[in-house]
């Protein structure tokens, strides 16, 4: 699904410029989890920034859904409430990556 946003809103990026986001919408991805486990997930509420070469994904969403990060060596870990991994991300500069890719429309 997919909602535009009117009117935008405004990311503020780290250098106190601000690009808009234009709509809202959810993506499944493929998770990994470690070296042999995927896992599908839906996340929700995605904005859309064109300016943007790649998506960002706010910790305080995370944790506003009951997720918990655990920030380990050059990466992280997205917990679920009970503990399970939920998703990884490694460290490139000063942000982490999702390790995801956009699951394939059946």
């Amino acid at each position: 699904t997919y909602t535009p946003l009117t009117p935008p809103t405004r990311i503020w990026l780290g250098d106190k410029r601000s690009i808009p986001a234009i709509g809202t919408g959810n993506v499944k991805l493929n998770l990994r989890l470690d070296a042999n486990r995927v896992r599908t997930a839906i996340v929700q509420c995605v904005y859309h920034v064109p300016e943007m070469n790649g998506n960002l994904l706010l910790v305080s969403r995370l944790t506003k859904e009951g997720y918990s990060i655990k920030f380990v060596g050059q990466g992280c870990h997205i917990l679920k409430e009970s503990g399970q991994i939920a998703g990884t991300a490694y460290k490139r500069g000063n942000l982490y990556i999702l390790n995801a890719e956009p699951a394939l429309q059946e």
